[in-house]
């Protein structure tokens, strides 16, 4: 009996062994998994109109962008726009550059290319804001400085 016992305390210390370096792996992953997110893009009353939307976010501590997107908006961006993505808990810069002009768009014969209304560039507003992700809906105001 006395060996039956030692035998299965000897298969037990290896199953422990195991579960340890799975919760400890666990917990250190988790932080940086990606969950799901969901960010919205309130405008201020009054601001100028927005036809294009590029964003980009950097980790905190992060010396480059690590994604980002881009929407447009054929007749103008509604006061609140919704973007869902999937990305880990933490702390982010937001890169946000909103285009002020629609671009005027003209079929070539292999590839569309942009035409710029008059000989101005796009009129753009350029805004960095810091967002702590913890999962679910995050509210991003995009209030213009004055100029």
């Amino acid at each position: 009996m006395s060996a039956l016992s030692t035998l299965r305390s000897t298969a037990l210390v290896p199953r422990l062994v195991l579960l340890v370096g799975l919760i400890l792996a666990a917990w250190t992953l988790l932080p940086a998994w990606p969950r799901a997110q969901h960010l919205v893009f309130v405008f201020a009353p009054r601001s100028r109109p927005a036809y294009e939307i590029h964003a980009t976010w950097t980790p905190e501590g992060s010396s480059e962008p690590q994604a980002g997107f881009s929407l447009r908006f054929p007749s103008g961006a509604p006061r609140r726009v919704e973007y869902p993505l999937s990305l880990a808990n933490g702390e982010y810069l937001m890169d946000i550059v909103l285009w002020h002009e629609p671009p005027q768009r003209e079929a070539g014969p292999t590839t569309e290319s942009v035409v710029l209304s008059g000989e101005s560039p796009l009129k753009q507003t350029s805004l960095t804001r810091r967002v702590n992700l913890g999962g679910g809906e995050t509210t991003i105001f995009l209030r213009e400085s004055p100029q």
